[in-house]
């Protein structure tokens, strides 16, 4: 029986990065990451904010209009226009 090549699978060869490669693309991966954090923690003080003025704001369907956009698939970007 031939020995199986591990980089080779059902016919279709897998390129493994070299270690240059696998840097310049951690490089990359980095601070996007450190970008989502940064989003992240602006959505959660977004959410924070806007529950402490629908405590005491008579303007309560608005804010829960726009909460739900958010939750049902509105961008950070329509948040940001909505608030402006």
């Amino acid at each position: 029986m031939p020995k199986m090549n591990p980089n080779v699978a059902c016919g279709l060869k897998i390129e493994i990065p070299s270690i240059e490669e696998e840097q310049k693309i951690i490089n990359i991966i980095e601070p996007l990451e450190n970008y989502i954090s940064l989003i992240e923690n602006i959505i959660k003080k977004t959410f924070t904010l806007m529950n402490a003025i629908y405590k005491v704001s008579n303007k309560k369907t608005y804010l829960l209009k726009e909460i739900a956009e958010v939750k049902i698939g509105g961008t950070l970007q329509q948040v940001i226009m909505n608030f402006e």
